[in-house]
């Protein structure tokens, strides 16, 4: 990996020996990348729309400001929304392929980009390749590879890559100071990483080119998401109390998670942390002021970058239900941490080439397993039922009871409870929502069934008599406005068909955190039974009961 390096003082970049080494390595990194994408798009063909997405496609419109500016959870999303509606408008739910090739492309530019930072810093050509194949291959950032809607996280950090390499040269400012400046608000406006993203350019300007860049570079962006903030991104906000404990305990957890999953094997991610720490030594200690400025900017920026993001998303997330999923933290954690590992793990190798092997097999090693994690994703139950899934999505409005109900009614609160049924009527209209090839007579059944109840909050009547779970599943006959309530952890109580079978079909689960009385809005039979050993229990108006248990025991 040897090579010659100086610095022009006039351009800032780097003058090596590129056309020795720098060209192959560049190739070869270009190919690894073309064979990800095709290996990404192969694997994650059983995947389906799901959960957060339905807000971009049901929840909101291109032309409203209100859906374009209000933010999903905390993040200010305007982008990712508009390419969600342009995607709506052209393929509609005819094809998840279009979704999911922009995750992946934005994935594999994420890669590209860290690598330029990485040469822009003095890491050689090679070691540069190497370091940034592990961001390409890093299978346990699989959320913001293969999920459409991390478009969000991930647009947010291309955008501020740009926006740091466009802004980290010498010289006066000129157009490329502004070009910078709209990728920083380009990356504000896909999420909150972008906060995350204007403060590493912040940073990294304050150290190579001193504070008014600095101050040019972050004063502007910081204005433009606080005028958001103060009129409507504080929503997003409500109720996170976390206390900094819980930040801390989160911020350690990631960072401990992403030295863990970039070594795979137990040890190696405290050897990588080891070799970050003695590296930038060895790297930076010699260099001239001037020099030292120039290299450790980006990578340095990066790190603060890095916390900071931490630091935000601990108080947005910590002591939560999802404060344990990590796959999108350990994706950006691992992007925004690389370049300065690549200048470590460079350094090292320079000054003991008799490690160099060593080194490059301590940063791979993990490579095999991070791509196991991916390809085990698929195999999941969130992705193997998908099929099943879209089956039922897709059927719902061409059931009978589709145009009877009201058209707020929404037909799924596990994975999909910003979709109502008018909305899918309406799909079917404009054409934008296909026909499944084959609706049978279980998916009938179930599809009227999930449109003839709804869920609401409710509690337990005094006298009302109840019925363990695990030991009966009760058959109820309800007409409109007649209701039950189930007592029992969130998509443990299942809702089936009385009289025809439902296994091929996607379950129909009672989701308590949406509410625990099940309305009828139509007339309906169904039966109440638990999916899990904890059981529950199912508790109804004694006439409505003791029919029910009837019934089961008929049955």
């Amino acid at each position: 990996m040897g090579e010659s390096v100086t610095a022009d003082s006039n351009t800032g970049d780097l003058i090596t020996s590129e056309s020795i080494t720098g060209v192959p390595a560049a190739i070869f990194f270009v190919i690894g990348e073309i064979v990800a994408f095709f290996v990404y798009v192969a694997i994650s063909r059983p995947m389906w729309f799901f959960l957060d997405e339905w807000d971009f496609l049901a929840g909101r419109t291109g032309g409203n400001l209100g859906d374009l500016f209000r933010p999903h959870n905390e993040h200010w999303v305007t982008l990712p929304v508009l390419v969600y509606r342009a995607l709506w408008s052209v393929v509609g739910l005819h094809s998840y392929r279009p979704y999911q090739i922009v995750i992946v492309l934005l994935h594999l530019a994420t890669a590209f980009l860290v690598r330029a930072v990485m040469r822009r810093a003095g890491v050689r050509p090679w070691t540069a390749t190497v370091v940034a194949s592990v961001l390409v291959f890093f299978g346990s950032g699989y959320q913001n590879i293969v999920l459409p809607f991390q478009m969000t996280l991930v647009g947010s950090l291309v955008f501020g890559l740009v926006h740091l390499l466009l802004a980290g040269h010498d010289g006066p400012i000129d157009r490329r100071d502004y070009f910078g400046l709209a990728a920083g608000c380009a990356a504000l406006l896909c999420s909150g990483v972008g906060v995350a993203m204007v403060i590493t350019v912040g940073i990294a300007m304050l150290i190579a080119r001193g504070w008014r860049v600095a101050l040019l570079h972050t004063v502007p962006l910081a204005g433009v998401y606080l005028v958001w903030f103060a009129i409507i991104g504080h929503e997003g906000y409500k109720d996170r109390h976390a206390s900094l404990i819980n930040v801390a305990r989160f911020v350690r957890l990631i960072v401990a998670a992403t030295f863990g999953a970039l070594g795979h094997f137990r040890g190696v991610g405290i050897v990588l942390a080891v070799l970050l720490l003695v590296g930038l030594f060895v790297a930076w200690r010699p260099l001239p002021r001037p020099e030292l400025r120039r290299r450790a900017a980006a990578p340095l920026g990066l790190l603060v970058g890095a916390l900071a993001l931490l630091c935000i998303t601990g108080y947005g997330r910590a002591g939560h239900a999802t404060f344990q999923e990590k796959s999108r933290y350990l994706h950006l954690v691992t992007a925004m941490m690389l370049p300065a590992l690549a200048v470590a793990a460079d350094a090292v190798m320079r000054r003991w080439r008799v490690l160099a092997p060593v080194v490059v097999v301590v940063l791979l090693v993990g490579v095999p397993g991070n791509i196991n994690v991916i390809v085990n994703y698929m195999h999941k139950p969130i992705v193997a039922n998908q099929l099943e899934y879209r089956q039922m999505m897709l059927s719902l409005p061409r059931v009978p009871v589709a145009k009877q109900v009201t058209r707020s009614a929404t037909p799924d609160l596990q994975l999909a409870h910003f979709v109502t049924i008018g909305w899918l009527l309406d799909g079917v209209d404009n054409g934008r929502i296909p026909k499944p090839a084959h609706i049978s007579p279980a998916d009938e059944a179930v599809d009227t069934l999930r449109l003839s109840l709804g869920q609401a909050p409710g509690h337990l009547t005094f006298g009302e008599p109840c019925t363990n779970l695990a030991t009966t599943s009760p058959v109820f006959h309800l007409e409109p406005g007649q209701s039950i309530l189930v007592r029992a952890i969130s998509g443990t109580a299942e809702i089936t068909p009385a009289s025809i079978g439902s296994d091929q079909t996607y379950p129909f689960f009672v989701i308590t955190i949406a509410g625990s009385l099940v309305v009828a809005r139509e007339p309906v039979t169904f039966r109440v039974s638990s999916v899990s050993p904890q059981g529950g229990q199912v508790c109804a108006a004694a006439p409505l009961m003791h029919a029910a248990l009837a019934d089961a025991n008929a049955t």
